[in-house]
């Protein structure tokens, strides 16, 4: 690296939005296949920034939220496997990074 090049290194990469978008749609995916009330619920406590102002019935909330946690634990296993593409690809061939 030569003095003034600021530091950075250029690589060729899937752009992260791509990425963004998929463990996005994973985890409304999931919450829709589970409880379409559960992915309304998420939608309005996303789009409010906080909890929900509707009370829901005990019984309700406990579902809804197991439903959120099972769709955060399929996002972030998704976020794992790209993790495991790019060490798969690394190990493979060093010059190939995602």
């Amino acid at each position: 690296m030569k003095t003034g090049e600021k530091g950075s290194v250029r690589q060729e990469h899937i752009p992260l939005g791509i990425l963004h978008m998929l463990v996005a749609t994973v985890l409304f995916a999931v919450l829709t296949v589970r409880n379409p009330d559960a992915a309304r619920v998420f939608s309005a406590m996303v789009e409010h920034g906080g909890p929900l102002a509707t009370p829901l019935m005990p019984e309700q909330r406990v579902a809804i939220q197991a439903d959120i946690a099972s769709a955060f634990r399929a996002a972030f296993l998704t976020m794992a496997a790209f993790t495991a593409a790019g060490f798969f690809l690394a190990v493979t061939n060093p010059l190939k990074r995602i």
